[in-house]
């Protein structure tokens, strides 16, 4: 039997931007509704400051 492991951190961004890159910040995130954390992020987002792990509240308050 074979075995194949993927990981595609970035698939969901990926997955966003099918469209068309976006010039916005865009960010994809996770976790409890109370406190949410950015899990990827787009190189708008990444250029305002906004990192991976970030919580959403301090994400917002980066790119306003």
């Amino acid at each position: 039997m074979l075995w194949v492991a993927l990981e595609l951190p970035a698939l969901p961004l990926q997955i966003v931007e099918r469209g068309g890159i976006s010039r916005e910040p865009l960010v994809i995130s996770e976790g409890p509704a109370q406190r949410p954390l950015v899990v990827c992020a787009n190189e708008a987002a990444k250029a305002a400051g906004i990192r991976e792990g970030q919580a959403v509240a301090a994400a917002k308050a980066w790119c306003t």
